[in-house]
């Protein structure tokens, strides 16, 4: 039976040895390319023909460069499928990476088998997969948010329960100019220039649900 080739990279030669093991033995793949960075990812794969890259990533730092990174993965082998697995990724992450071109988001919470499942159900399909830990995070991310991020929008319910920025710092020992900034970019992002149109937006939309957590 023929195996497809895949490339991984994690910036730990022994999680990269752990994940070769477990994808060589699934009788479905074989690691062509072990790489520690993104630069040995994208001359790899430039290289040679691979059908899946699975890339490990830091939610906290997934700026454009990141984002950058996978569109030239893209951009360089046309349909390889761009597999992510992290220890954390926040919902807002998630529709961004969609939109960027990744195939399928897998947690480091979930078990590793879970890497074999995705690559198997995305080869054929252009379905998005999301592993069953990311669909938890997504799930709980149904609140409309309207593109505001978590912070941003929890500042904003503090805001219609009649918190002031001041309130606001304290509770959540953050400085004041940081609640500002989010209060500012909310609003931005909402087209919205006062706390009374703030306040009809809320209950227009039924916004903001649930409880606050101090």
């Amino acid at each position: 039976m023929q195996t497809l080739p895949i490339a991984i990279m994690h910036p730990y030669p022994l999680v990269l040895g752990a994940l070769s093991t477990l994808f060589n033995a699934s009788g479905k793949f074989h690691v062509a390319h072990i790489c520690l960075d993104y630069e040995q990812l994208i001359s790899a794969i430039g290289i040679s023909q691979v059908n899946f890259a699975l890339i490990d990533i830091d939610s906290h730092i997934l700026d454009e460069n990141v984002q950058n990174m996978i569109r030239r993965l893209l951009f360089i082998r046309p349909g390889i499928k761009v597999v992510l697995y992290s220890d954390k990724i926040h919902s807002d992450a998630i529709a961004t990476l969609k939109r960027t071109g990744v195939a399928a988001l897998i947690s480091k919470k979930d078990m590793p088998e879970e890497m074999i499942s995705a690559c198997e159900q995305i080869l054929h399909a252009d379905e998005f997969y999301l592993s069953g830990n990311i669909r938890e995070i997504d799930s709980r991310s149904h609140e409309v948010s309207f593109g505001l991020s978590s912070k941003e929008l929890e500042v904003l319910k503090f805001i219609v329960s009649g918190y002031t920025l001041v309130e606001i710092a304290e509770l959540k020992n953050r400085s004041l100019s940081t609640i500002s900034t989010h209060k500012y970019n909310a609003m931005r992002k909402l087209g919205i220039n006062s706390n009374t149109e703030l306040l009809k937006f809320a209950y227009e939309h039924n916004f903001f649900q649930g409880a606050l957590t101090e």
